[in-house]
């Protein structure tokens, strides 16, 4: 846009910029786009184009905090979060033939992520232990008796 597509200074020009948004920077790249466009007089399309860079850049520089998240050792990168939204998602609920209402789409995702994240003998056990609760409430009373043992 401002040095071409193929220009000499695209390259240098755009690491410069990421640098300064992943340094947390973001107002000064803004800033430097807007001055920059200002000075190569563009118009027309190009301008518009930019106003759409860069009020998007101003929008949502709250949540670009890249320096904080990279120093916490947070990804950044999408690839990561769409690898694990098809790993968990689409690889089990996109199957041929099935349709899904919202409630067991959420039950599926649920007991999926219990499942890959290892936690399945932990939900098990908590499973069994509410279910026993709620079936067997006054299971206290009678915890002596062999009839209530086979009931667990």
């Amino acid at each position: 846009m401002l040095y071409g597509l193929k220009g000499k200074q695209v390259v240098p020009a755009v690491r410069e910029w990421l640098t300064a948004v992943l340094e947390g920077k973001v107002t000064k790249v803004i800033t430097t786009l807007r001055r920059l466009s200002k000075k190569a007089g563009i118009g027309g399309a190009k301008k518009k184009a930019m106003g759409v860079i860069t009020n998007y850049l101003q929008k949502n520089r709250h949540r670009m905090c890249y320096e904080e998240y990279l120093k916490a050792g947070y990804p950044i990168a999408s690839g990561i979060i769409e690898g694990a939204c098809r790993h968990l998602i689409k690889d089990r609920m996109e199957r041929a033939g099935m349709h899904w209402t919202m409630e067991g789409a959420q039950a599926m995702l649920d007991v999926r992520s219990i499942w890959i994240g290892e936690n399945w003998s932990t939900f098990q056990q908590k499973r069994i232990e509410h279910e026993t609760a709620r079936l067997y409430p006054h299971r206290q009373l009678v915890a002596g008796e062999t009839y209530f043992a086979l009931a667990v």
